[in-house]
């Protein structure tokens, strides 16, 4: 690939194609503890897979009869010799509390508005606010917006890839391991996994974590009340 190019293009059509669409796509309510928007969200990235020239895209439905919201599962395959990145990342966000505000005044927390604000105290910049902006939905659309680059300047994209972007992060990721079994042949064919995340830090730095050391399992019991927790919004039950 020509990455001078591919910044290039990224960096000229900015304002005019990637910005909107990141906007068009957190503008659209995904709160996965009250299902609204959940579906229509999901549609939209099946969308994306598609336009990319996926295939085999669809929605891994839950169980009927149990609350949740399924999976988005779609493959880009467009040579077995390559490697081959499992993409994953959620649609689904958090429920929205009253008092979103920038300078005082009170903003839509699903109008994907420009606004310069102040990260903390000597930390300020333009910036997009939005539920979801940074997790997951800001990452996932701006790699779509890569990948949609990258196949209009090379003609194809360098590596295969096989998306599986959830619905319920924000519940605990309740169907996931059923999601796993049922698509295991499927998944294993990934040489790795990829998640999208904001890597740049405050000083211009780029970070990339090359992994995780594993996972330890907990059950915690918890309530909100007189101790200042919250009461008012749903808790996820881990």
């Amino acid at each position: 690939m020509n990455l001078t190019n591919i910044l290039k293009a990224i960096n000229d059509q900015f304002d005019s194609d990637h910005l909107p669409r990141i906007q068009r796509f957190v503008r659209q309510p995904s709160v996965s503890a009250t299902g609204e928007g959940t579906r229509e969200t999901a549609e939209m990235v099946m969308q994306e897979i598609r336009d990319l020239g996926g295939s085999d895209v669809h929605l891994a439905e839950i169980p009927k009869g149990e609350f949740g919201h399924p999976q988005v599962y779609g493959e880009l395959i467009t040579d077995p010799k390559k490697k081959t990145i499992l993409f994953y990342s959620m649609y689904d966000v958090q429920p929205v509390e009253p008092g979103w505000e920038v300078g005082g005044k009170p903003v839509n927390p699903f109008g994907g508005e420009i606004h310069h604000f102040e990260w903390f105290p000597g930390c300020t910049g333009t910036c997009l606010i939005n539920r979801g902006i940074t997790n997951q939905k800001g990452p996932t659309q701006a790699f779509f917006n890569v990948l949609r680059t990258i196949k209009a300047l090379e003609g194809e994209l360098p590596v295969n890839f096989i998306f599986a972007i959830e619905g319920e992060e924000e519940l605990a990721s309740i169907h996931m391991e059923s999601f796993i079994a049922n698509y295991r042949e499927k998944l294993k064919r990934a040489d790795l996994v990829y998640f999208p995340m904001g890597a740049e830090t405050y000083d211009g730095n780029v970070q990339l974590n090359l992994g995780v050391r594993g996972v330890f399992p907990m059950k915690i019991r918890m309530a909100g009340g007189d101790w200042g927790g919250p009461i008012s919004r749903h808790i996820s039950q881990l």
